[in-house]
């Protein structure tokens, strides 16, 4: 794999996110045995802000961001950079219009999609009420 290819791992060890197998060109195939499983959004300290930071503003994401630029984010704005790491891992949330993209439709794809990564929580339904709000701890 070239030193440029983007592993799902990388990408979701940029939201800490518990790892995840990855197997060659971003081939994931769930989480690893014994991840912790959780209810509501860790904790995130600064250090691992601006690792999120710092690797949205390198390829393929290229987002020109400082810390306080990101912290400033919208919560729409949030969920179009969650959406921008989603199409970097497949391009069928390239089409997705989050303006006029429903509330319902947007619960749907996204925690659709994290469960499709394994992504390790119960998604109760105020973790995703939180997500479609662009709640930014959960996010």
């Amino acid at each position: 794999m070239p030193s440029t290819a983007l592993c799902l791992r990388d990408v979701l060890r940029l939201f800490n996110w518990a790892p995840l197998l990855c197997t060659g060109e971003g081939q994931a195939y769930g989480p690893v045995p014994g991840a912790k499983v959780f209810s509501k959004a860790p904790n995130l300290n600064t250090t691992e802000i601006k690792l999120i930071v710092d690797n949205l503003n390198r390829p393929p994401f290229m987002q020109h961001l400082s810390m306080v630029e990101f912290d400033d984010k919208a919560p729409l704005e949030l969920l179009e950079l969650v959406n921008k790491v989603f199409t970097s891992l497949d391009k069928s949330h390239e089409a997705v219009d989050m303006q006029k993209e429903t509330q319902e439709k947007t619960e749907e794809r996204v925690c659709g999609f994290l469960k499709v990564l394994g992504y390790p929580c119960d998604f109760n339904p105020n973790y995703c009420r939180d997500i479609v709000h662009g709640e930014k701890r959960t996010l």
